[in-house]
């Protein structure tokens, strides 16, 4: 779906809520079921998806409308977490499954406060990025500021792959996507894992050679094939 906001709309939310035509969009999805997120395959929605999200206010009504979606949607797609900004709300608001228990805690204008020094290698993928895995490092502790939906202020330090799957979502919310300076050849289809571990000739990514071994191997594919 392409959604194109009127410009008119545009003072409907410095006070940190949603716009009309952001209201009537929940609003559409709720009647029809929708459960998909926007594209980068689709040049309108890759547009949206590069632009950085706005603060909101966590007494904002549509609040609640907001997170029912994006729980429905993130667990229809079997994701980890999702940004508001996937399904066409640009506000700064975040899911993310968390380990313990399995539910997805909601999290409204998060920070970065610190990031440790210590990298944790991955194979990322995203909903709005239909492209399959990409190889990643990212810090393995992360330590954020946020509001609850609530208005509590908190800080709180996630680790592992709380922390990876985190910081993807603070990246859309600032307008950067996993496919951001990379092609379709720096991922591997999400059908396509099991033949590139046995290109590489390992099966287990827990295990640090097979890590580093399915890591060169993915670079030198993906080099190789540039023009």
């Amino acid at each position: 779906m392409a959604l194109v906001l009127p410009l008119v709309a545009a003072a409907c939310h410095a006070d940190g809520g949603l716009t009309p035509a952001e209201i009537e969009h929940l609003r559409q999805r709720a009647r029809s079921a929708i459960a998909t997120t926007l594209s980068v395959d689709i040049p309108e929605q890759r547009i949206r998806l590069e632009q950085p999200s706005r603060p909101i206010a966590p007494d904002n009504p549509a609040l609640s409308a907001l997170l029912a979606d994006m729980r429905g949607t993130v667990r229809a797609m079997h994701g980890l977490g999702l940004a508001a900004v996937q399904i066409g709300v640009p506000v700064r608001v975040a899911l993310l499954r968390r380990e313990a228990g399995g539910e997805f805690q909601a999290f409204l204008n998060p920070q970065r406060v610190a990031a440790s020094t210590q990298r944790l290698g991955s194979w990322e993928r995203c909903l709005s990025v239909p492209w399959g895995y990409r190889y990643t490092e990212r810090p393995a502790h992360l330590t954020i500021r946020y509001q609850t939906p609530d208005g509590a202020e908190r800080r709180e330090t996630l680790s592992g792959t709380e922390a990876v799957v985190f910081q993807q979502e603070l990246d859309h919310l600032d307008g950067t996507l996993l496919s951001s300076g990379h092609d379709p050849r720096w991922f591997i289809p999400k059908d396509g894992m099991a033949g590139f571990l046995a290109e590489v000739g390992c099966a287990d990514l827990e295990n640090a050679d097979c890590q580093a071994r399915a890591r060169a191997h993915w670079q030198a594919r993906a080099k190789a094939a540039r023009p």
